[in-house]
């Protein structure tokens, strides 16, 4: 009885396939793997430095406590990355350098050497915890001259320092320069409020010792209010004075107007004689016109000695119509109530012509001290203000001094030995080996590549034709049973080809392979032997990974 051939397992079937197709899969591990060795041989090799600066906590004597310190020293911290990598000073510590392959470059090939320079430049700054007072940054670089890169790190890292401190300096610096200009200025400016002041008290004549109104001092008035006030009170005691005598005047002038200048003197020869009568009441009522030159019309005597002298005037007529005629002589002698009404006329018109003339006087005085007063007291005014500008300005510059005392302290401080925050923990170290690449690795992974090229394609080559594999193939797709296979038969044309194809394919691999290795060595040891083209393209592809 026949019996049916059993297909080989899935591990037989792939072990199979890899014996089968082991130069396909030997062929492109091999290519990628000369071109990892070109590679990891070609590509530049980097040196890392780093080095690592302690920022402490400052604490200077400026008022600011330690919240203001410790602000001042994790804003520094936090902006150390920025400030390291700053394309300004990048460019001034190159400059400063001056590397030869860098100032040989025109400017847009400079502007791309110092991108590349920032791009390998790496600053750290682990988080700290809020009872640490240091901050720790750690500044990495790469290069692929080991010297060069020691050299670079050391003056990036004193550039940043010394921009940091110095930055510090100069704000404390421009500060102290500050308030000592303006120091100078108040100085200059309450100089000059005391000059102003003292030609002010000068001109208007007022006491250097005297003190400033409105500070709650006891001061003596100044002679010109003095004057003013006195010339006041007698002007209004003129005026009233004026104003009497003028009444007194009105009045003597309307008695005048009644009074004759001469009496009659008669002497009676025969009949009734009543002269002597007559002369009493005569002389009564000069005494009573006597009586009443003293008193004023409002008076309350000045009435009823008005009455009094009708009724004397009365009976003298009376007496005079009982007289009998009789030859009478009749002479005239002056009247002496007349004379001493004339005479005290005389005396008042003078004395009202002195009062006018002095009232006057006084008033143009009192115009001209009007004048003075408002001069001087406008002077008083700005005698103020000026007092209290230059009480302003010494407080202030008592102020200004104490923090200039402040500013010098600090200043003292920050120029000393512990005004630097900065303290280098590791120093930059030259690297024996380089960072990156790593060949190992890279031979590794382009073995695995090379690998998984060669695999894919025999998979992809073995599984993507339409054709019978293997027994197994046939019995799955067969009704009937499978009892063998018959070897495919190649005839000796096919043999031919097939040996010309895997020498043609084998032949131009290891050609490809030997010229990558070739170029590879000869670039390493014997760059004369390769052109200048050739050399111009490596160097061009060692520049992508700069």
């Amino acid at each position: 009885m026949a019996v049916q051939l059993d297909p080989p397992g899935q591990l037989q079937e792939f072990l199979g396939i890899l014996k089968k197709r082991k130069w396909q899969i030997a062929l492109p591990a091999l290519f990628t793997l000369s071109l990892g060795i070109a590679f990891a041989v070609v590509v530049p090799k980097k040196y890392l430095v780093e080095t690592q600066v302690e920022l402490r906590a400052l604490f200077l004597p400026d008022g600011g406590g330690a919240q203001s310190v410790k602000e001042r020293t994790e804003g520094v911290a936090e902006n150390a990355p920025q400030q390291i990598k700053s394309m300004r000073r990048i460019t001034e510590v190159i400059e400063d350098l001056k590397w030869a392959d860098y100032l040989t470059l025109d400017r847009k090939d400079q502007v791309e050497f110092r991108k590349r320079v920032r791009d390998n430049i790496a600053v750290t700054v682990p988080k700290k915890s809020s009872n640490v007072g240091s901050s720790f940054v750690t500044i990495e670089y790469l290069d692929v001259n080991k010297d060069r890169a020691q050299e670079f790190l050391k003056a990036l890292r004193k550039a940043w320092i010394e921009q940091v401190v110095e930055r510090d300096r100069t704000r404390i610096d421009v500060e102290f320069t500050n308030l000592l200009d303006r120091k100078g200025e108040l100085e200059k400016e309450w100089y000059k409020e005391w000059q102003l002041l003292s030609q002010l008290r000068i001109d208007n004549e007022i006491s250097p010792t005297q003190p400033t109104p409105g500070k709650n001092q006891q001061r003596i008035e100044d002679p010109a209010y003095a004057r003013y006030n006195e010339n006041t009170e007698r002007l209004a005691q003129v005026e009233l004075d004026l104003s009497a005598d003028q009444a007194l005047l009105a009045l003597r002038r309307d008695q005048l107007s009644d009074v004759d200048p001469e009496l009659p003197r008669t002497e009676v020869v025969g009949g009734v004689d009543l002269g002597k009568e007559i002369d009493a009441l005569i002389e009564r009522r000069g005494s009573l016109e006597e009586d009443l030159r003293g008193i004023k019309p409002l008076h309350h005597r000045y009435k009823s000695t008005q009455l009094e002298l009708l009724k004397l005037d009365e009976q003298i007529a009376e007496l005079e119509d009982q007289q009998t005629e009789a030859e009478t002589t009749v002479e005239f002698d002056p009247n002496p109530r007349y004379q001493a009404l004339r005479q005290e006329i005389v005396e008042l018109e003078a004395k009202t012509a002195s009062l006018e003339a002095e009232r006057v006087a006084l008033e143009e005085l009192q115009a001209l001290e009007r004048e003075e007063m408002r001069k001087l007291a406008e002077a008083y005014r700005e005698d103020s203000e000026r007092s209290a500008r230059i009480e302003i300005l010494e407080a202030t510059l008592a102020e200004l001094e104490l923090q200039l005392q402040s500013k010098r302290q600090l200043r003292d401080v920050i120029y000393g030995p512990s005004g630097n925050p900065f303290q280098i923990l590791q120093e930059v170290e030259t690297p024996s080996d380089p960072s990156e690449p790593d060949p190992a690795l890279i031979l590794a992974f382009s073995l695995v590549l090379g690998l998984a090229l060669g695999l894919g394609s025999a998979l992809y080559g073995e599984f993507s034709k339409s054709c019978f594999r293997n027994t197994a193939d046939i019995a799955r797709v067969m009704v009937v049973p499978v009892l063998g296979v018959i070897s495919p038969i190649v005839t000796r044309v096919q043999r031919r080809r097939r040996a010309v194809r895997r020498v043609v394919v084998g032949s131009s691999s290891v050609v490809l392979i030997a010229a990558v290795l070739f170029v590879t060595w000869a670039w390493t040891f014997e760059p004369d032997l390769l052109g200048e083209s050739m050399l111009d393209s490596i160097e061009r592809f060692r520049e992508l990974f700069l």
